[in-house]
């Protein structure tokens, strides 16, 4: 099975340019999710404390379709997190004392859970991952779910790649444009605002909300939540 799939998607690719050039493809995708992995603080990609809390309980035996959530891995998340300067990174005031869960975590309490909110199947095979390993710090389990994500991607640029030979087999740049747009990826735009944007912002977004009648937020010294 496995050598009729290679001898019709790859060993008939038009010509060896073609295939040196998804493997140049594949090369650049490795190094920059390499620079991801390496210079984007810990915790700063987008909801990387939530979605790390779904994958930990489920590779702790947690149920899958009714996760429920760890407070006490909450803790040890947001003392991570304060070490590593979340937030400064995103721009808030240092709480002081530090939270105990996520919903009382300034930024964060914006989107405090993951859990029963998207497909399970991602998180069960990150789960799965990280059970290959033996105990670890959450840290270096952060950094473990980082390269699985990485692994995702360079299947996800081999599987367009082939699809658009497959659709188009008479445009063989097609299979090359596809996935190469994929490298225009949007967590960069996402983390230059982040980093960039001012507090004010968000505070705005909180007015306009009460305006439109749509919530009423009262928050503590942390910038917590106390009532909707």
């Amino acid at each position: 099975m496995i050598r009729k799939i290679y001898q019709k998607y790859f060993f008939h690719i038009a010509d060896a340019g073609l295939r040196a050039a998804l493997a140049i493809l594949l090369i650049i995708t490795i190094f920059r999710g390499v620079l991801y992995i390496l210079f984007i603080p810990p915790w700063q990609s987008p909801d990387e404390p939530t979605h790390f809390e779904y994958v930990k309980i489920l590779a702790e035996g947690g149920n899958p379709f009714c996760p429920r959530p760890d407070l006490e891995l909450q803790k040890r998340i947001i003392l991570s997190m304060d070490r590593f300067r979340y937030w400064q990174l995103v721009d808030v005031d240092v709480p002081d004392p530090l939270p105990d869960n996520f919903r009382r975590t300034p930024f964060l309490y914006r989107a405090a859970s993951q859990l029963q909110k998207n497909p399970p199947f991602y998180y069960i095979t990150a789960a799965l991952f990280l059970r290959l390993g033996s105990e670890r710090s959450i840290l270096s389990e952060m950094y473990r779910l980082r390269i699985l994500s990485l692994m995702f991607t360079l299947l996800t640029v081999i599987v367009v790649f082939f699809a658009a030979r497959e659709f188009e087999p008479e445009q063989p740049l097609l299979a090359l444009v596809c996935p190469g747009s994929l490298q225009k990826h949007l967590v960069e735009v996402w983390m230059a605002q982040v980093r960039v944007a001012p507090r004010s912002v968000f505070r705005l977004d909180d007015i306009d909300r009460r305006r439109r009648g749509r919530c009423c937020i009262d928050r503590d010294k942390n910038g917590a939540v106390q009532g909707i």
